[in-house]
């Protein structure tokens, strides 16, 4: 529903003005906080001027692109410091959350 209300340039009061909903609602509903009536739905068409099967569309593809955005985080999840046997010490947490080690000064005059 977001994506819906900000391509029409809306903000949660104005989508609410438009469709006679609160924008309270408006907000649980793109949460997910909520469920919504056949009724609602048909409203939040109105307001958006969009008729019911492009709205259904919408949150079908939109639903298929988070799918395949979590599918692609999961892929590209980096190994756990543990699991690559690097920064097993607090030394070693410490240079990897640095970004890298500092070459040793000891013995370097």
């Amino acid at each position: 529903m977001r994506y819906l209300r900000g391509r029409k340039g809306l903000t949660q009061e104005g989508l609410a003005n438009r469709s006679g909903l609160t924008r309270v609602f408006i907000g649980q509903l793109e949460r997910g906080t909520t469920n919504v009536s056949i009724d609602s739905l048909f409203l939040l068409c109105k307001a958006l001027s969009i008729d019911f099967p492009e709205l259904v569309a919408g949150v079908h593809e939109l639903a298929k692109a988070e799918e395949t955005l979590r599918r692609r985080q999961r892929v590209a999840k980096p190994k756990s410091t543990r699991e690559s046997g690097a920064g097993s010490t607090r030394a070693g947490r410490l240079s990897i959350l640095r970004g890298a080690s500092r070459p040793s000064t000891k013995g370097s005059r």
